[in-house]
């Protein structure tokens, strides 16, 4: 079964309507990648950048999956293995003023049955947490998937990775892509200057991971402003660039999969708890929002094929996997509400949505490596 996309590798960024009531920004991943028994969704208001999504109607084009009012989702079985147009429009008011194209691949159960693979997993708190690489690790140890070692010197939580570790990655809170690159203590510093191979030769006995995936960009959206968006984008970009370089230079068939910078939670109450009136929710998302569309832009000038965008920003419902805690709905009232209490840092059921994203593109990429081989 062909898996092979014929989609545009930069996905959608922003469709101009002539006569449209208002155009609204909106940034697609170019695939969304799906595999049997694990559910995949596309939540709408993360593809789209609005004050309010429920004041637009959502209609995905798409042979597979449901349509829901707030997301598209998907279960796969092995009878859907394939490739499938995956097409989104939106109306406001019965008028268009938006659309995004994908490819809907859905990959084979047993993709990469026989081989043996590692796989190293860079972030930054939300890797640090440790629970997505764990779900992915879970997930690799089903029938049909290759032997699966995942490659790192953390096991999460501030705990160098000891040899009976089966989960471990390169997660730490509060890093960048500058940080990887420079900052001292970075896994990926040795001797006093970027060296991967040495990293390798330490962690992997001395061979490139077969799969790297990076997941970063956060925290940089929390170090801009109005009056340092493009400045702070373009080094981003670059430092992303630089970092992506250094991987390729040591194997130049490890398997990339560069994750966008991720969605928040969907309320403002959330930012309020943790930021107080530092940085509101519309503000971070419209940082995520230029840095998805610069990282975009840079893969698609790259033109590698073993470098992909993993979809990340699809699969995470902002509503009702992002911590809550009961309180006062103020402090003359006896009664109590839900309230969010964390902007970026997923719940358990958050983390694994991520988890299930980076599979599927996993077990995506595995196949599509077996195909070329045939």
């Amino acid at each position: 079964m062909n898996l092979k996309t014929s989609m545009p590798l930069i996905g959608s960024l922003l469709l101009s309507l002539s006569g449209a009531a208002e155009e609204i920004p909106l940034l697609m991943p170019p695939v969304i990648y799906a595999t049997p028994g694990v559910e995949m969704n596309v939540y709408f208001d993360n593809i789209v950048r609005v004050s309010n999504p429920a004041n637009y109607n959502f209609d995905v084009d798409c042979p597979k999956g449901r349509n829901d009012a707030k997301r598209w989702r998907f279960t796969a079985s092995n009878e859907d293995v394939g490739t499938y147009k995956w097409k989104l429009t939106i109306y406001q008011n019965d008028t268009k003023v938006g659309e995004a194209e994908a490819s809907l691949i859905v990959s084979p159960s047993d993709a990469g049955k026989g081989k043996s693979i590692t796989y190293l997993a860079v972030g930054a708190s939300t890797t640090e947490a440790t629970i997505y690489p764990a779900r992915i690790y879970e997930l690799m140890q089903k029938e049909g998937n290759p032997e699966f070692k995942m490659v790192g010197s953390s096991a999460g939580h501030k705990k160098p990775a000891k040899p009976e570790d089966k989960v471990v990655h390169e997660g730490y809170g509060g890093w960048t892509y500058q940080t990887f690159l420079n900052r001292p203590d970075s896994p990926f510093i040795i001797d006093g200057k970027l060296d991967f191979k040495a990293y390798c030769d330490k962690f992997n006995n001395g061979k490139a991971p077969d799969f790297i995936s990076v997941m970063l960009g956060a925290n940089t959206a929390f170090g801009m402003n109005e009056s340092n968006i493009t400045k702070e984008t373009a080094k981003m970009v670059k430092d992303m660039e630089t970092l992506l370089a250094e991987f390729r230079r040591v194997d130049p068939d490890t398997q990339i999969g560069l994750a966008l910078v991720y969605p928040c939670a969907s309320s403002q109450d959330a930012f309020g708890a943790n930021y107080n009136c530092k940085i509101t929710r519309a503000q971070y998302m419209r940082y995520q929002f230029a840095l998805n569309k610069a990282l975009l832009e840079s893969f698609a000038k790259m033109n590698d094929p073993k470098i992909s965008i993993v979809p990340n920003v699809l699969n995470i419902d902002g509503e009702n996997n992002f911590p809550s805690s009961e309180e006062a709905v103020n402090a003359a009232s006896q009664k109590k509400t839900m309230v969010q209490n964390n902007a970026l840092h997923p719940n358990r059921a958050g983390y694994i949505q991520y988890g299930d994203s980076f599979y599927s593109w996993l077990k995506c990429r595995l196949a599509q490596m077996e195909e070329k081989k045939n």
